[in-house]
């Protein structure tokens, strides 16, 4: 498995006080072990290391935090990019493949220094008319408990494709009932092909 992070703290689209901002989150490299991650505040411009945790089982996530002052009120991107004990880090941009399960770019967050967090109450704003719509709402409570939105979106798949991805997700345990199937599987291909 590919090298990958994820930051998992703070959420995305969040508003942050001013002052030292915990950024944490896990990484994880299959059967090599993970050797850095680095932080970036900036957009990538500028990379820091983060502290890892002391845990090093085989095939685990590994912990990381780093501490970041916030300079100034603003929109900022954070970025994680992870490093194996053979010296690959996570790129910039993915290379396709199906079902995203190799998905491991460099993870992206961003935070709202000292102001409110716009895209955080218009993407809350924007939740139920996704509910409205059938098939919407079932793919925020069967879909969005597993994956993430960005997931969903690179599939790209057409009808039949999204039919077999959910067949696929129904044999390995989605509470997806033999009801619920074809109206997910048509929101899928209408808003994700």
């Amino acid at each position: 498995m590919p090298v990958k992070s994820l930051i998992t703290a703070p959420a995305d689209q969040t508003a942050v006080p001013a002052g030292d901002v915990r950024i944490a989150g896990f990484a994880w490299a299959g059967e090599d072990e993970i050797s850095r991650v680095e932080v970036s505040t900036d957009g990538g411009r500028t990379w820091a290391a983060a502290r890892l945790g002391r845990d090093r089982a085989r095939y685990a996530w590994r912990q990381f935090e780093h501490i970041w002052r916030a300079p100034d009120p603003g929109s900022y991107l954070l970025m994680s990019r992870a490093t194996d004990g053979r010296g690959r880090p996570q790129p910039i941009q993915p290379e396709w493949n199906p079902s995203g399960y190799l998905w491991n770019a460099i993870d992206r967050i961003r935070v709202h220094v000292g102001i409110p967090a716009p895209a955080a109450a218009a993407a809350r704003s924007q939740m139920p008319a996704l509910a409205d719509e059938t098939g919407g709402s079932l793919v925020q409570t069967r879909c969005m408990t597993c994956h993430d939105l960005r997931l969903i979106e690179q599939q790209r798949l057409d009808l039949d494709g999204w039919r077999r991805e959910i067949d696929k997700m129904i044999a390995w345990g989605a509470g997806v009932t033999p009801e619920e199937k074809e109206p997910l599987v048509a929101y899928l291909a209408r808003h994700y092909r």
